[in-house]
Order: C-alpha cells, then sequence, then structure tokens
C-alpha cells in the first residue's frame, strides 16, 4: 500500500490503494480466460456444427431416396406390370377374334373399343412394322402422315415397355407396342421434383438454423462487449479520480528540482493520462459494439497511419524486428467510423506482428481504390500462415491460435466492416510459413 502524507493536514496520512500486478497469461480463472471459453464453447454449441448439420442433410436425402425407391420401384412398376397384363389380354382378344373370324362383327368391335379406351397408347404392328392399329389417332386415319408418324413412336414406346408378340390366324404375327400413360409419366418426374422441393426445403432450413445460431451467437457476444465496457467504466472512472488527486498533491508540493520525486511523479501522471486514455479509447470501442455507429467523411489512410505509427512504437517491446510497410494511394474521403475502423485494422495489424514469430519480418499496408464502389486495403505478413483447415473458422468467436487474447479481434473486425460499414473482410490467401494476407473492402459512398 502506497502511503502519502496529506500537505495540507500535516500529520494525517491520505492511504492510496495498491495497484496488483496482472499474470502475464490469462488462465481459466481469470476474465479474459472465462470470456475466451465462454465464447468458445457458445461457439460449438450455437455456431453452424458440421456434424450436426450433414446429420440432418444426409437424413433428408435418406427420406428423398425412399420416397424414390417407392415410387418408382413400386408404385411405377406395379402399373406398367397392369399395362403389360392388359396389352395381353388385347393380344389374347385378337386371337379368339381371329379364330372365329367376323368381319365387322361385335367380338371385333368390342375388341378395338376397349383398345381405344385404354388409359395407355398401344400400337399394332405385323411384323414388317406396318401399323395395323392404334389408339392415339383417330380409328381410321390411315393417311401416310398418320402412318408415318406412328412408326416413328414405335421405338420410343418400345424404349418404355417391352412389345407383345401374338400368333394370329389367318393373317400372321402382330405385335403389340404399348407405352406409358400419362400418368406414369407424372408420376416418373415426381421422385425429381420432390428431391427439388425437398433439396429447396433443406437449403432454406439450413439458412434459417444458420442464420438464428449466428444471430444468437453474435447477441451473446455483443452482450459481453458491452458488459464488459460497463465493467470497466467504472473503476476507469474510480482511476480518473484518484489521478486527478495525485495531480493536485503534485500542484501542492510545489515545482521540485529536476531528478526529484514530484517532476518523477509528474512524468508518471502524464504517462497514466496516456495509458487512461487508451483505455478509455478500447471501452468507447467495446460499448458501441451492437449500436449503429455514426458513419463521417474520413480519410482511411490516416486512420491506417496513425494505427501503423501505435504499433511501430510497440513493436520493440516484443523483442522482434518488424518492418511496418505503408503504401497508401490516392484516395478520397469515404463514410467511415474513425474509431471502428482503426481498431479493425489495428487487431489485423496486431495479428501480422503476432505472426511473425522469428525475430524479423514484414508487415505490408496497401491501400488503393478497387474499382467504382470500393476502396481496398491489403495486410500481409511473412509470418507463420494459417492451415487449410483452420481458415473457414477465423472469423468465429471465441477462436484463436494464440494463447493470449479472447478470440474475438477478427470476429470484430469482420463485424466492424462488413456489419456497420457495408464492406468486406476477406482472408484474400495464407499458407503454411508463407504469410497471410488480408483483403478490406470500404465502399466509396
Amino acid at each position: 500500500m502506497l502511503v502519502k502524507t496529506d500537505a495540507r493536514t500535516p500529520g494525517t496520512e491520505r492511504e492510496f490503494p495498491a495497484v496488483a500486478a496482472l499474470p502475464p497469461a490469462e488462465t481459466k480463472g481469470t476474465l479474459r480466460g472465462r470470456v475466451r471459453a465462454e465464447l468458445e464453447a457458445w461457439g460449438g454449441t450455437i455456431g453452424t456444427s458440421p456434424r450436426s448439420g450433414l446429420y440432418f442433410i444426409l437424413g433428408a436425402l435418406l427420406v428423398v431416396l425412399g420416397f424414390l425407391l417407392y415410387i418408382q420401384f413400386f408404385l411405377i412398376g406395379k402399373m406398367r406390370e397392369q399395362a403389360r397384363t392388359a396389352t395381353k389380354q388385347y393380344a389374347f382378344f385378337y386371337r379368339l377374334a381371329a379364330a372365329n373370324y367376323v368381319p365387322d362383327g361385335p367380338d371385333l368391335a368390342f375388341i378395338l373399343e376397349a383398345l381405344k379406351n385404354a388409359p395407355f397408347p398401344v400400337i399394332v404392328t405385323d411384323k414388317e412394322g406396318e401399323v395395323l392399329q392404334n389408339n392415339i389417332f383417330a380409328y381410321g386415319d390411315t393417311t401416310e402422315a398418320t402412318q408415318e408418324r406412328l412408326r416413328q413412336m414405335v421405338p420410343e414406346l418400345d424404349r418404355q415397355n417391352e412389345p407383345v408378340e401374338a400368333e394370329i390366324q389367318r393373317v400372321g404375327p402382330w405385335v403389340f407396342h404399348y407405352g406409358d400413360s400419362p400418368l406414369i409419366r407424372r408420376l416418373s418426374y415426381l421422385p425429381f421434383v420432390a428431391l427439388s422441393v425437398i433439396a429447396l426445403f433443406i437449403a432454406v432450413s439450413y439458412l434459417g438454423y444458420r442464420n438464428i445460431k449466428n444471430n444468437e451467437q453474435r447477441s451473446i457476444w455483443v452482450g459481453m462487449a458491452k458488459e464488459t465496457a460497463h465493467q470497466l467504466g467504472t473503476p476507469l472512472t474510480s482511476l480518473y479520480g484518484w489521478l486527478e488527486l495525485l495531480k493536485a498533491e503534485c500542484a501542492e508540493a510545489g515545482d521540485g528540482e529536476p531528478g526529484s520525486k514530484v517532476r518523477r511523479l509528474e512524468r508518471a501522471i502524464v504517462e497514466m493520462e496516456r495509458d487512461l486514455g487508451r483505455i478509455n479509447k478500447v471501452v468507447s470501442r467495446f460499448s458501441q459494439i451492437g449500436s449503429i455507429p455514426e458513419l463521417r467523411p474520413g480519410d482511411l489512410n490516416a486512420v491506417i497511419a496513425e494505427t501503423a505509427a501505435y504499433l511501430r512504437a510497440r513493436v520493440p517491446r516484443l523483442g522482434r524486428e518488424v518492418r511496418i510497410v505503408e503504401e497508401y494511394g490516392k484516395l478520397h474521403d469515404i463514410p467511415l467510423n474513425r474509431e471502428l475502423v482503426g481498431w479493425a485494422f489495428e487487431n489485423l495489424m496486431k495479428n501480422a506482428v503476432d505472426a511473425i514469430e522469428d525475430r524479423e519480418g514484414v508487415v505490408r499496408v496497401v491501400t488503393r481504390r478497387w474499382n467504382e464502389q470500393f476502396v481496398e486495403a491489403l495486410i500481409s505478413d511473412n509470418g507463420k500462415g494459417i492451415d487449410s483447415r483452420q481458415q473457414r473458422r477465423i472469423f468465429e468467436p471465441g477462436y484463436s491460435t494464440k494463447k493470449r487474447g479472447w478470440g474475438l479481434g477478427l470476429t470484430l473486425v469482420k463485424r466492424i466492416v462488413e456489419d456497420y460499414h457495408g464492406g468486406r473482410a476477406i482472408l484474400l490467401e495464407s499458407a503454411p510459413g508463407l504469410g497471410t494476407t488480408f483483403q478490406i473492402l470500404l465502399p466509396i459512398k
């Protein structure tokens, strides 16, 4: 505990609370560790689980396959068998009629009427393929055009069903070619229609499920961000109060000699004010998550340059030699929230610096006009890169390959760029040992 004598009241002492040192890395018991563990847990249950989604799709496909097999092999097969039985009966009746042939007699008229009313197409030909009877065109239509069209239809009917041959007395062999009824044809299309409908249903259901889960997940980490800002706001206000008391103490102590405790304390107060301002900025950023930020015309190059300067001053503390190379194109002001956009690029550039495990590395930032609608910013590094299996998860809340951190950096980047500014945050390319490049697109208007 730091004890300071009150200069205004001799003999009295004012107690200032000591600040406990933070551990170098979070554990499961720390706030950061608990938040990260909670987000990872929610990410596994609320996020789109590949295994549960696969089971859902496989189950739906099995239902469709069962329906298809029922239609194709049972229902349609049964109807085709009935059509074949009826065709054999027509052939049998023709043989009976031929055995007791009476031209234009009632037996022949009955057979022709039955053939005419058959619910499926039938064409009767002789062995040479000449059309003798049919129920497709009007009875008695023997024009050459009709006959030619019927002859062309015979191969199609034979592809649908095997023809039935019958030996007719005093005439010779006849061949009964028959096809599928309109009902069978419609039923044969039904499985594919059903498959399309169910596939559409699966797609819509999956997208709806994914959207609901993403919204739930988003609301959780947005709520945690706001709660973090609220929890940090209370001690931050208290720290500002203690800082003002320290200023008052220094003012009452008067000007000290260079190198005196008063002067050292004044320099410490200046640094503390800067750090508190930095913390206050972070709290302000967290408090804006979930709200609609105000966008104003701003210079993207200036925002990135400010962030790069901030990181460049802190890179030596990491014990690495990392160069931050900036290449700025000529850009007009675009609508942006300076604080949030600066936060997004700070996260990207911090990740790039952290990815450089060797003592030397390069982080490159390039801006330019991408097309008539967007400006582009590329953030690349020559660090360790990202494995292809991990690339799909890098924007998920709570997911991180680092021992430190909450796993929210890239999630915040995506939300700030896409949800708040209508842009795109894309992992452009990455490979283990070759580095990573992120592409940020922000709309011009």
